[in-house]
């Protein structure tokens, strides 16, 4: 592009400058027969002796030559002027600057910046002949007028200020070195074909009532910064979106906004999103998105990385999403709902922040690929079946805020090696059961209840340690475990323990200290 840069430039400046160039080569000329002639005139004064005539003649001359630099510079400009160039400005004026290599260039103007100020600008063979201008728009200007910037391909970027509210049309049309664009929120008001042949802008941040106006550019990254509403079908079927950005403010998406962006990688929608439309992601392949539990059906065929933010996760919101394989949950959720999560068999890991105190019924039941999960410390309720069926989950620790473990909550988890509870009053019925790798159980002195065949056919549990607090042990608590030894702080079997509680028990230690 640098050469091609060159080349034009070469190009504009020998069109505008060589007539320029003959014009004054011949200005030269005839200030050199000027001074012949003036010589000559001194020379008969001299030889006549005459003063007056001397002083009359000279004074004749040099009206001749003035008359003459004049014609030339009148014809010289004319002739410039009708070939659309501006005639070469020999100095740097005022406003542009050089960094690292860049030309910069300021326009401070008030109101409007019109094409004819930027192109006097222009005009300056620094300014026109740079690879690479960089423009800084004055925060007087409150419009950019039509055309403004149009053709100028060496533009690299430009700076629009807050006080812009305004771009007319064809304003930065043809300006091939652009790659970025930020509009700001200030402006409410776009003409037509405002990028027209901007090949090369693949990241913009507008506002949102803005979006279509982009429609038809290579964008790549776009970035809603702001406004209230994208309106239906503003950006679908842009094959070249990759990543798309919403920022917090934004409340409405309109119908197919999005729709078949087919390359469409990873998106951002902010809470503060209250409506999308039907078809809103139709016919993309989303793999890493940000948004509320409530609108997270929108990518579940092919979402793999999760992140959900806003409040409270609902019943069923990401169940059965084949393609989930991490979730990370943001934000101020305090409850995670019934079957949130579950049959999302290719799902992870999960990152489960401070603030959930209650995860519910089966919320994980099924995840057969979860390999770990870290607990918050403020949880206070795990549901029945909550984690049941997550055959590679090796440990679990129960924070001690937790009160009563639901039954069969980590019912069938294959894979699980150790269990340690620091907290729970109540470990439900077949909470553990089919354990059938669980070799370590550490339980609280909180715990009062075991309810009928919690740790039933954990096969590899050689030994439990059972603490004084435990008032009532139900029915079948080990059934099938023909090799554990309990060990019971109790001196004796407390009443409450039922008949049956140690069947398929190795053995009973009472009284045991540790």
């Amino acid at each position: 592009m640098a050469q091609t840069v060159k080349k034009l430039s070469r190009q504009r400046s020998e069109k505008g400058s060589r007539i320029y160039r003959s014009e004054t080569n011949g200005l030269d000329s005839r200030k050199a027969n000027c001074m012949d002639e003036l010589e000559r005139a001194e020379t008969e004064a001299r030889a006549r002796g005459g003063a007056a005539v001397k002083k009359a003649n000279i004074k004749s001359i040099i009206s001749i030559c003035l008359a003459s630099l004049a014609l030339v510079v009148a014809i010289t400009t004319m002739l410039l002027v009708l070939l659309g160039e501006n005639p070469p400005i020999s100095r740097t004026p005022e406003g542009v600057s050089f960094e690292d290599g860049y030309c910069i260039v300021e326009f401070n103007e008030k109101g409007t910046l019109t094409k004819r100020q930027v192109d006097r600008m222009f005009s300056n063979d620094d300014v026109y002949c740079s690879e690479s201008v960089h423009i800084k728009i004055g925060d007087g200007v409150t419009q950019i007028g039509v055309g403004a910037f149009e053709g100028y391909y060496n533009i690299a970027s430009i700076d629009i200020p807050s006080s812009v509210t305004s771009i007319g049309n064809d304003a930065f049309a043809g300006c091939t070195g652009l790659t970025k664009i930020e509009i700001q929120t200030s402006v409410t008001s776009m003409g037509d074909r405002v990028f027209v042949n901007c090949a090369e802008i693949k990241e913009a941040h507008i506002p949102a009532e803005l979006v279509s106006a982009l429609k038809g550019l290579a964008i790549e990254r776009l970035f809603v910064n702001g406004g209230s509403a994208i309106e239906a079908n503003a950006f679908s079927s842009q094959e070249s979106l990759k990543h798309l950005e919403i920022a917090e403010g934004v409340t409405a998406i309109g119908e197919s906004a999005f729709a078949d962006c087919t390359n469409l990688y990873s998106a951002v929608l902010p809470v503060s999103i209250t409506t999308v439309g039907d078809g809103c992601f139709t016919g993309t392949m989303v793999k890493d998105v940000t948004v509320t539990g409530r609108f997270v059906e929108y990518f579940k065929d092919s979402v793999e990385k999760l992140t959900i933010t806003g409040d409270n996760i609902e019943y069923s919101a990401c169940s059965n999403m084949t393609m989930l394989k991490s979730v990370e949950i943001k934000g101020n959720v305090e409850s995670i709902g019934r079957f949130a999560f579950s049959g999302c068999t290719a799902l992870e890991t999960v990152a489960i922040p401070e603030s959930v105190t209650t995860i519910n019924g089966r919320c994980f039941d099924g995840c057969t690929s979860l390999k770990s999960v870290t607990l918050p410390s403020k949880l206070t309720s795990i549901g029945e079946y909550a984690f049941a069926n997550c055959g590679f989950l090796k440990e679990i620790v129960i924070p001690k805020n937790v009160g009563e473990i639901g039954n069969h909550a980590f019912h069938n988890c294959t894979s699980l090696e150790s269990a340690v509870l620091n907290g729970g009053t109540s470990i439900g019925s077949y909470c553990f059961n089919g354990c059938t790798s669980l070799k370590s159980v550490t339980l609280p002195d909180t715990l009062k209840t075991i309810n009928t065949h919690a740790f039933s056919g954990c096969a590899l549990l050689n030994e439990i340690f059972i603490p004084i607090s435990v008032t009532e042990v139900l029915y079948g608590v080990f059934m099938g475990n023909l090799i554990t030894t309990v060990y019971c702080e109790a001196p004796s079997e407390p009443e409450g323990w039922a008949m049956g509680w140690d069947i398929n028990c190795q053995d009973v230690v009472w009284g045991y200290k540790g």
